[in-house]
């Protein structure tokens, strides 16, 4: 679903807004609007973890192993 796409008439929703400003309501979608963004920041730092992890493989560890005959 698109956060763009208004919800579904009968369908219920968690709203926020500021006491002050009820006017500036909100819909609140998956981890308070910001599912994409979160997903998306996870599975780079996951991505990039993933390859340092692998360097620091094949630079320190692999070439300090004795070879095998």
């Amino acid at each position: 679903m698109s956060a763009n796409q208004p919800p579904e008439i009968g369908s219920t929703v968690t709203i926020s807004y500021h006491e002050s400003n009820p006017q500036g309501a909100r819909v609140v979608r998956g981890w308070h609007g910001w599912t994409d963004v979160s997903v998306f920041w996870t599975f780079l730092a996951a991505l990039v973890i993933g390859a340092a992890g692998f360097g620091f493989y094949k630079v320190v560890i692999r070439r300090s192993r004795p070879a095998t005959t």
